[in-house]
């Protein structure tokens, strides 16, 4: 890298590990890079991609790359939808572009561009709460799955304590957990495996006091398309399909 970069723009998931986004799925062998037609479309370790509609580049560390909203859109339209929310999350979570940034990037692609339609929806699903790409993953597949849309990072405070829940259903008491733990406002730093085991089984009984129904699942079983175990848990705390996408 350090010997070619001044010919180099990184785009997609190249760009996307340069900028420090997330990138699930897929990975591609080489560099993925700008090119033009007359280039040479690929060698050993680089893959140029003819790229209209960019907007300004940002150089990083001594490396020109596509900005953070096109290289997001670019990784739905490469690497499909999942991959492109998750990185469409962190980005504005991180606060590296907005939503009107991503509108924007999206637009400025030619009409019938290769994965547009991946691209849009993929800005239309994107969400600054999301906390992980776990989280951003089995959002996807709850809109996939025509689930009811949730609130995401809910917080309810029981008894003086504050906690989190990854996802609510309005006008329910289901939550939903990622990974399986009740997120809350204090920290464990310092606490043996024991005392912070006690404290999560203390959260979850003052949740299911407060008439909390959480529902929880782990991203075995969040990744696959359909998510059928993730959506099974789900129905079974009643959340169910709508035929609808939000």
């Amino acid at each position: 890298m350090a010997k070619a970069h001044g010919d180099l723009v990184l785009l997609g998931p190249s760009a996307a590990v340069w900028l420090g986004l997330p990138l699930v799925g897929r990975i591609p062998r080489r560099v993925q890079c700008l090119g033009r037609r007359t280039d040479r479309s690929s060698t050993a370790l680089l893959q140029r991609r003819e790229r209209t509609g960019l907007g300004a580049l940002e150089t990083v560390r001594g490396v020109l790359v596509s900005n953070a909203s096109d290289t997001v859109v670019d990784l739905a339209r490469w690497g499909g939808l999942t991959q492109g929310v998750c990185a469409m999350d962190a980005a504005l979570a991180g606060r590296r572009c907005t939503h009107a940034e991503l509108t924007d990037a999206v637009d400025r692609l030619p009409t019938g561009a290769r994965g547009i339609r991946s691209a849009r929806t993929a800005a239309h699903l994107a969400d600054e709460s999301a906390e992980s790409p776990g989280e951003s993953v089995s959002r996807i597949r709850m809109w996939q799955a025509t689930l009811p849309q949730p609130a995401l990072q809910h917080e309810v405070r029981i008894d003086g304590e504050l906690y989190r829940l990854d996802f609510l259903w309005p006008h329910t008491m289901v939550g939903g957990e990622f990974d399986g733990r009740i997120k809350y406002a204090k920290n464990s730093f310092g606490k043996d495996a024991d005392d912070t085991v006690w404290d999560e089984r203390q959260r979850e009984l003052a949740l299911i006091r407060a008439g909390y129904d959480v529902a929880r699942w782990t991203w075995k079983d969040a990744w696959p398309n359909d998510a059928p175990t993730m959506c099974r848990e789900l129905a079974r705390h009643g959340i169910h399909p709508t035929g609808v996408r939000w």
